[in-house]
């Protein structure tokens, strides 16, 4: 039997750490790098965030998570510098088992054709763009995000094989 400090492990691919730092770039805002573009040693402070499992309850919890991450703006460097917030910090994802759940979810978020930056992502983290209160009196939608629906009162009736039974929150 082979010793484990004789097995090679697979190196990380260049090709695909070439993509992932040209992505990190163009999100950064920072030019695209012709020489070596297999490296992204230019790129400091690269932040990863693992989801861990535990079914429908680490889901949940990741979801908390996010919508406290998408909460938490950022300070403006000048005034005139749109809001960020933590969520424009995270590089990358890790996720098992539950919490693939919730990373297959935000990571779908991204495909959305009615989500264009990541301010976006946050608005339908937070429901800041379906709530009452951001809509004003008139129920108005700004017109890029759908409107959320929202159902008060959680115990009704479901059809089952008790027609009596009621849902549970």
């Amino acid at each position: 039997m082979a010793s484990q400090d004789s097995h090679e492990y697979p190196e990380y691919p260049k090709e695909l750490k070439g993509v992932e730092g040209d992505l990190l770039r163009r999100r950064r805002g920072l030019p695209e790098k012709h020489a070596a573009p297999d490296l992204y040693d230019d790129i400091t402070n690269t932040i990863g965030f693992g989801l861990s499992g535990g079914g429908i309850r680490s889901a949940t919890f990741c979801l908390g998570i996010f919508q406290g991450l998408a909460k938490q703006e950022l300070p403006r460097a000048k005034s005139t510098d749109s809001a960020k917030t933590l969520l424009s910090k995270i590089d990358f994802l890790s996720t098992v088992s539950g919490g693939g759940f919730f990373g297959s979810f935000y990571g779908r978020l991204f495909t959305r054709k009615e989500v264009t930056d990541l301010a976006d992502v946050a608005d339908i983290l937070t429901a800041r763009a379906a709530s009452e209160e951001e809509r004003g009196s008139s129920g108005q939608t700004s017109g890029k995000l759908p409107e959320a629906r929202s159902f008060d009162g959680c115990a009704r009736t479901v059809a089952t094989s008790r027609p009596t039974a009621p849902a549970t929150c």
